[in-house]
């Protein structure tokens, strides 16, 4: 969500048992690095980078939709990463001297992966930033 809001009136932070307050520089996702996210349907999960730069196909209703450039995540334990519902959460590094600089952006999942766009480009392509620490 994309919204312009008073200083007072929102928490820029997870709920509780979530990373906190994310960093405001974003990261390029690495082969390897170990990310997180809060979701709305698995809450808390944590896992890491498989691939980058990849092309992926999402079926929707209406047809095949082609993703250029796209992150693909998997989970760090037997777990999912994301679910449905989880769509639109904010991926972010997991510890070490980068923890909670912002990776991208949840929108697709299937088994044993989940699939994120490069933050940076939905920075860029909204003309936004993030709001964080």
């Amino acid at each position: 969500a994309i919204a312009l809001v008073g200083t007072n009136t929102v928490d820029k932070s997870t709920l509780p048992g979530g990373y906190g307050t994310p960093r405001t520089n974003p990261i390029n996702a690495t082969i390897g690095l170990d990310v997180q996210k809060f979701g709305r349907t698995t809450v808390m999960t944590h896992g890491y980078v498989d691939a980058v730069n990849v092309t992926v196909l999402v079926t929707y209703d209406a047809g095949d939709a082609r993703f250029i450039g796209q992150i693909i995540i998997k989970p760090d334990t037997g777990n999912d990463f994301s679910l449905p519902g989880d769509s639109g959460a904010l991926i972010v590094v997991d510890g070490g001297p980068h923890d909670r600089r912002p990776v991208g952006l949840l929108f697709a999942s299937g088994t044993g992966i989940s699939v994120a766009n490069p933050i940076s480009d939905v920075l860029n392509e909204l003309n936004i930033d993030i709001d964080g620490d």
